[in-house]
């Protein structure tokens, strides 16, 4: 996968110059020899097409980060003092190397040290990772961030204990005393098990890969955080592909009126906290349930509100968990598009590991059609089918098998009413020697209803100004505009986005703190359409 790197570089450069001091992965003994064996003994000599061993490696030179020797790589990655501060980025073949370069300064030494130039003569070092040349820009941002973080807490390390300069020392004499005696192995195996700063960039390296999260706290002091979204969640769903902006956005976008699905085990998520995590997220995590709101939670957990949609956000970004409506009997579901319905794929096993005894293709069948939960239920239902029905649905939420129907509402309005009386005419809809209907009458009302409500005034101090005068016109026919209490909710709505950005009926009645004991009903008059579209959480 582009997320994961290939390969992660401790360089630095100072009055000797540029210098590796550490790689890993590297490699071992009898991988060098065995590469040793395949280069040529003769420089003179041709190199023979059927020999496939050397060509094979000489063509994963490129792409093989094993391969790159340390030479070329501390040539590669350590750079000139004017580069230092800013984002480093270099494509050699397929490999793209990232990284953070940061200038150590010669004014400010760590305790128990001389003022000036230190003592190993170093004078900048960098952290680069190698990912690979197809990497979007979004995972070569998220790998700069990451070399910034660790680069600054190495420096702040260096301030205070000396921490850079030590381990350096330790790990050029173990390079120094490998050189005058190749046949010892990789130098780097050695700095594992001897220097403290190899075994942590190791165990970075390692988070990054399996799972995308790092919690590593460097000489035991200073805590290095990170999580690559696009690991993080592949893990979850192999086939989705997340870009951070897309997390920062959905964030921006939580409400009090959602709810918070956890991707793990509520245990699980506590034993991965780190140990001075916050208290509020703890209790917010025991409390977490998928029937009850932020807004419920928040006070379940006694946390101020503001703080509960911080602390989702993180479990969001860091693929702990994924928002959600609180399920209630109108939640209405139906099978996502593109879901793999397999009898022997991978989703189907995990459904037969989760669910012994039910059947993945009936459970799907049933979300053909949009359901809701309380069509669902049966009146036959014990409290363990109904426990379990609900369990079913969030272990499909979790995997993105279903997905929520949502109803939208939205106002049109006709722009010529005299073109659409001469479409229905030419339908033969209407008949000139009708007598008029309620509903003609019922219209003419309307009509004086909004022309007395125009000339009063009131609209023009209830309704907001981004509506036009059709607009106006429109709303104002409607029976229930003659109440200014409906018309200033109505008002609020409008204000809320309900219109403009697509808010739909659940979020509207969030939006406005009321029940469905008010709602738009359209009649003949109005304009008013309500419609049903989909939407995947």
């Amino acid at each position: 996968m582009d997320s994961e790197p290939l390969g992660l570089i401790l360089v630095e450069n100072g009055t000797k110059g540029d210098r590796l001091l550490f790689r890993f992965p590297f490699m071992g003994g009898t991988q060098r020899s065995s590469v040793s064996e395949m280069k040529r003994k003769n420089p003179y000599s041709f190199l023979v097409p059927e020999d496939t061993a050397i060509s094979k490696h000489i063509g994963m030179l490129g792409t093989d980060f094993s391969n790159y020797s340390s030479k070329v790589l501390s040539h590669i990655c350590a750079v000139k003092s004017e580069l230092c501060g800013k984002k480093f980025e270099l494509k050699v073949n397929e490999v793209r190397f990232v990284g953070h370069p940061i200038l150590l300064p010669t004014s400010e030494r760590p305790t128990g040290c001389r003022p000036g130039r230190n003592v190993s003569g170093m004078l900048l070092f960098s952290i680069v990772f190698a990912l690979r040349a197809t990497a979007n820009h979004s995972i070569v941002d998220c790998y700069h961030d990451l070399s910034k973080r660790i680069g600054i807490a190495i420096l702040y390390e260096e301030k205070r204990c000396n921490y850079l300069t030590k381990q350096s020392k330790r790990m050029l004499s173990i390079q120094d005393e490998y050189h005058e005696d190749e046949s010892k192995g990789s130098p780097f195996e050695r700095m594992l098990s001897e220097c403290q700063l190899s075994r942590e960039l190791k165990t970075i390296f390692d988070c990054i890969r399996s799972e995308g999260r790092i919690h590593v706290r460097l000489n035991g002091w200073v805590l290095v955080s990170f999580c690559l979204p696009q690991k993080a969640y592949s893990l979850h769903y192999p086939h989705l592909s997340i870009k951070p902006s897309d997390l920062h956005q959905c964030i921006r976008n939580l409400m009090p009126y959602h709810t918070i699905l956890l991707l793990i085990e509520r245990d699980e998520l506590l034993s991965r906290l780190p140990l001075d995590s916050s208290p509020a997220l703890k209790r917010l995590i025991r409390v977490l349930n998928p029937t009850r709101s932020i807004q419920s939670l928040a006070a379940d957990a006694d946390v101020a509100l503001d703080h509960v949609l911080e602390l989702c956000g993180y479990l969001v970004y860091w693929a702990f968990g994924t928002p959600i409506f609180p399920l209630c009997d109108a939640n209405a579901y139906v099978i996502a598009p593109f879901t793999p319905s397999s009898v022997s794929g991978r989703l189907a096993e995990k459904f037969s590991e989760e669910f012994p005894g039910c059947s993945f293709i009936k459970v799907l069948s049933e979300y053909a059609l949009p359901v809701s939960i309380g069509e669902k239920r049966t009146p036959f239902q014990t409290q363990e089918e109904e426990s379990e029905m609900l369990e079913m649905i969030l272990w499909l939420l979790k995997q993105r098998i279903l997905m929520q129907i949502h109803t939208y509402v939205a106002l049109i309005i006709p722009q010529d009413h005299q073109t659409t009386r001469r479409k229905f005419d030419s339908l033969e809809l209407r008949s000139d020697s009708r007598t008029p209907s309620e509903s003609d009458r019922f219209s003419n009302d309307s009509d004086e209803v909004a022309s007395s409500l125009t000339t009063s005034g009131i609209s023009d101090n209830l309704l907001p100004s981004s509506l036009s005068s059709a607009e106006r016109l429109a709303i104002l026919k409607v029976p229930r505009a003659s109440d200014p209490e409906d018309l200033k909710l109505f008002a609020k709505y409008e204000d809320s986005w309900v219109l403009e950005r697509r808010k739909s009926t659940k979020e509207s009645r969030d939006i406005g703190n009321k029940r469905r004991r008010f709602s738009m009903k359209p009649s003949s008059g109005d304009r008013t359409r309500s419609c049903r579209a989909k939407f995947l959480q």
